[in-house]
């Protein structure tokens, strides 16, 4: 399922940490018309049931919006090739449900249902995929009931001569940034890493392992 900004904003999605490219460059008078028509356009789209109240999603869509709202684990990505438009990615756990989020460039949010076991080898396809001989890729992993948390951003530089990987955490008290160059299956080995990483204090991981075909 695709769907703007707008229509995100429309239905009063939970936003969180996803981004809003389109909406971002919009004031608020443009951004209010667009959530007019986006309401129109959901409903001609067979997703909203018209009405005179507030919106009211279809079951395939409101599944997938309270699945983000609810979401325990967020994986967050974001790939940038040279000279051209950041995209974002986003895997939403809650319980054994994960909606994936592709974000394009214009603001269009790509949403679809996958299984946990799949997250780290998406996430790591996903995030060295980005075009161009020259390219950077971050990712972060997000437990949102860890207030406080300063979570391990992974940021990775891909060129004609390999990929570097830097390793840093933001806030007083912390690391500097560590960087190291790998190969692309060091690289995808390191996001597999962060996204199982154990959950706090447990030794539970937070999205378990794919099971081998």
């Amino acid at each position: 399922m695709i769907l703007s900004d707008e229509e995100l904003v429309a239905l009063g999605a939970d936003v969180g940490c996803v981004v809003l490219p389109f909406l971002d460059g919009c004031d608020a008078a443009e951004q209010e018309a667009a959530g007019a028509l986006a309401l129109r356009g959901l409903a001609l789209r067979g997703l909203l049931r018209p009405g005179s109240g507030p919106p009211v999603a279809r079951a395939v869509l409101r599944r997938l919006l309270e699945v983000r709202a609810v979401a325990e684990v967020v994986v967050c990505a974001r790939r940038e090739p040279a000279g051209g438009e950041p995209e974002c990615a986003y895997w939403q756990r809650a319980g054994r449900t994960v909606v994936e989020e592709l974000v394009s460039a214009d603001g269009f949010h790509r949403l679809l249902t996958c299984r946990p076991e799949a997250v780290p080898a998406r996430a790591g396809r996903w995030l060295l995929a980005a075009p161009g001989p020259t390219a950077r890729a971050d990712l972060v992993v997000r437990r949102l009931a860890e207030e406080g948390a300063r979570p391990e951003l992974l940021t990775f530089l891909l060129g004609p001569g390999g990929i570097a990987v830097v390793r840093s955490r933001r806030g007083a008290g912390t690391a500097g940034p560590q960087t190291s160059r790998i190969d692309r299956a060091a690289a995808l080995d390191a996001v597999r890493r962060a996204v199982e990483e154990p959950a706090c204090g447990g030794g539970e991981r937070q999205w378990p392992r794919e099971r081998p075909p």
